[in-house]
Formats: C-alpha cells, structure tokens, sequence
C-alpha cells in the first residue's frame, strides 16, 4: 500500500451539485433522473473516486479538489466519445449526467439511481466507457422505457444473496437428473436477457440441452434494495417478469440502514485518521469499534457511524394461474417475513417453499419428456433449506466489510487531494495505484 507524508487535518471543502433547487432535510436513499421531462435533484454522492485506468486514449491529471476529480472524468468521457462515437451535443450531456452519479462525491451517498431518457445509443456508450475505463457498476436497462438503472452495491447489498445462492446450489445438487440433457443455472448478478439487459442479484434458470433454441426456463429471481426505493426495484422486476412471464418465482430482500451514510463532517473525531499516514487494514479499523460483528452493534469508529442496519424485510411471489403479480394481495401468491429486528419469517419461509416445489416440478417435467422412467419420488425427496441465522450471520459480517470500503475511499480521496495541493505529480502517481473503491461504497 503506497503511503502519503503526514498533513494537517484540515479538509478541502466536498463538492455538492444539484440541478434543481429544493430543500431537503434528509440524505436521498435513491433518486431519479428525467431527461427530456422533469429534472429532479441528483442524490448526493460519496463516492471514493479513482481517475479512470482506461484503454482510450484519454490524459488524465491529478486533481487536486473534488470537483476536479470529476471534471476529470467527465473529460475523459468527451474524449472517448469523441473518438468513439457520432454521438449528439445532448446525448452526451445525457451520459455525463449518469457519469456525475457514479463519480460524484459528497457528504452523502445513493447506491442506486434511475435515468429515464437514455437511448439505446447512449446506453451502449456508457457501458462500453464504464467497461473500459474500470468503473465497475451495475447498469440495467429497459429499452422499451429508455430506463436506467445505475446501482453502486455495497457487501451489506449483497449479503442477502449468498445463503439464498447457497441453498438452490445444495438443493440442486442433491436431486438425480440427467445433467447432460438439463443444464440448472444458479448465477448472480448476470443479465437475463441480451436484448434488453436486465441484471437481477439473483437468477435460477433451467437450460434444455436437446433442444436446437437450447430453450432457458427462468425460474427464480432475487433482488436486494439498500439505500435504494422500492419503486425502482419493482420496476426491475417488473420488466424482468414481462420478458419471462413464466417465471415461478420472485424473492426481494430489503435492508435498511439507521441512517443514510455520510462521511465525516468537518473537525469530527473521525477526521483526526487523515493524519496516520497510511490506511488502516480492515483488521485494524474494524477492531477498533470494541464490539463483535451484530446487527445491533453499528460499526462507529473515531466517533463516526460507517454502516449501521435498522431492518430486514423479505417478500416473495410465486406463479399462480397467471404469471406473477407484484401487485397482488392474494396470500396463496405472496408472503411477507420480517429477520430483523423482529423474526417473523415462517410465513415467508412457507411461500418459499411453494415456489421451490414449482421448480422441483418443472425440474421433474423437463426429466420425464426425455426420459419417461425417471424417478419422480426420488426428485422429490431433497428438501431445501434456507436458514435465518446464515443471512443473519452473512449480513452482519457484511457490515464491517462496508464499513471499511467506506473508509477506504474517503481516506483515500481526501489524501490524493490534499497531496495535489503540494505535488500534483506525486499525487498523480499515487491515483493511479489506488483501487477503485467507489463501487461498492
């Protein structure tokens, strides 16, 4: 790890945009942009940034405040565009928009955002720049709409997932079928669609290897909303299940946090760890909170809140006699569970269940049309097992690990600023060896 000299614990003042004034009294979660329409406010960002590492041709120098951070980027992105692309004046201020979100930062911070307006074009830009430049986020796009998405997950986002990922690989793996001719997918964080990319946490599908189409059943989705509404979700899932109205099942985890993040404020405690001239391990800075990993015990440490969890809610939706409706109230089709603070998950878990057995019956469908004498009751007997305690335990040691992500950036973005003040190559040598840690802020 590459170290500074040792600066005064002053800090340069952040950079805080808006495009709409409007007064608000509490940090945005998500927010949404329209082009073309209404302009709303963009979320103010944390984002710890590093100058894109890009294969184009772009000259990047060091910052040497925020905002030149971002100008920086914004930059790079005409260049690329330029060289790249026939795209108009506005697309690319469109774009730009979309880069501002990503690259922002700020006091606070939005892990996701919604951009309407954007043109396939557009869209196909930004993910062939975000892919060339290292700025690794999670874009899904709904083309009918000229929708998107643009998420920042942190490890809290995606700790949810992992006991479910868990649990379908183990279930999966101890039924009997024939996995020459049936090809069971249990994959995160991939598009369900290529024609109109979609990227659910989540995605269980069942693969017909005899047929020329090489036919893919979707069968389960799963999201997690954190720092993100739950409008911006369901359209996600709305438009997922509209391109696979067969899908048997929808699992959607939300967790929110006490208060929305913020990065230490001016001569707090916590702005004396700029003079350390190096950033503490995760080891370190996580040990020095005094307490063991649990939801009810926050990650402060030098006085400041890193990560923080006041609730976690699930709902799920199966495939009735119509395909699934997120608007439902029918309680053969949709179940709440509440983890934390209060467990109340058996309904949840029920439902569940249901959904799996829709699987395991169309897993035993798909078996039997290629071979008439498989053993259905065979099929049926592997249970899956989903336990509370193992997202619990996943989401609380997600905690410390998005804490420290958090720190990282901040310590490392008003470092590089503050040696730009002095040495401007120095701190130019020193971006370019940073991680980028604004992802999975």
């Amino acid at each position: 790890m590459p170290t500074l000299p040792k600066t005064s614990s002053s800090t340069p003042s952040f950079f805080r945009t808006s495009y709409k004034k409007k007064s608000t009294t509490s940090s945005w979660r998500s927010s949404r942009f329209a082009f073309g329409r209404k302009l709303e406010p963009v979320a103010e960002g944390s984002h710890g940034f590093a100058p894109p590492r890009a294969h184009h041709t772009a000259t990047l120098t060091a910052p040497t405040s925020t905002s030149d951070r971002l100008s920086c980027l914004l930059d790079s992105f005409s260049r690329f565009a330029r060289d790249k692309s026939d795209i108009s004046t506005i697309g690319e201020h469109i774009c730009k928009m979309v880069l501002i979100f990503i690259g922002k930062s700020g006091r606070t911070k939005a892990e996701c955002a919604e951009f309407s307006g954007i043109k396939p074009k557009q869209y196909e830009l930004l993910a062939y720049f975000l892919e060339e430049s290292r700025l690794k986020t999670r874009l899904s796009y709904i083309a009918e709409e000229n929708i998107l998405i643009v998420e920042m997950p942190s490890a809290v986002h995606e700790a949810p997932l992992v006991p479910f990922h868990a649990a379908f690989i183990c279930f999966f793996r101890s039924i009997d079928f024939n996995r020459l001719l049936l090809n069971v997918r249990v994959l995160c964080n991939t598009e369900t669609s290529s024609n109109n990319p979609i990227i659910p946490d989540l995605r269980v599908s069942i693969q017909d290897m005899t047929s020329i189409t090489k036919k893919v059943y979707v069968s389960v989705l799963r999201e997690t909303a954190l720092s993100q509404n739950r409008r911006t979700l369901l359209k996600k899932f709305r438009n997922t299940i509209k391109l696979n109205p067969g899908l048997l099942m929808a699992i959607m985890a939300e967790v929110d946090e006490i208060t929305g993040y913020r990065s230490p404020k001016k001569k707090s405690c916590a702005m004396s760890m700029l003079r350390e001239t190096s950033p503490r391990s995760s080891d370190i800075f996580n040990s020095a909170t005094g307490t063991l990993p649990a939801l009810d015990n926050p990650v402060k440490v030098e006085g400041h809140t890193w990560c923080s969890i006041r609730s976690i809610r699930f709902e799920v939706w199966v495939h009735g006699v119509e395909p699934i409706d997120l608007d439902t109230t029918d309680r053969n089709l949709v179940a709440c569970g509440t983890l934390y603070p209060v467990e109340d998950m058996i309904a949840l878990h029920a439902m569940i269940q249901k959904g799996v057995w829709a699987i395991r019956e169309q897993l035993i469908s798909l078996s039997q049309g290629m071979n008439p004498h498989v053993d259905a009751n065979a099929m049926r007997a592997p249970p899956f097992i989903l336990d509370n305690d193992e997202i619990v335990t996943t989401i609380a040691g997600a905690m410390s690990e998005t804490a420290h992500h958090r720190y990282m950036a901040w310590y490392m973005e008003q470092r590089v600023v503050e040696l730009a003040k002095r040495d401007a190559h120095a701190a130019q040598i020193y971006s370019k060896e940073l991680p980028v840690f604004h992802m999975v802020l």
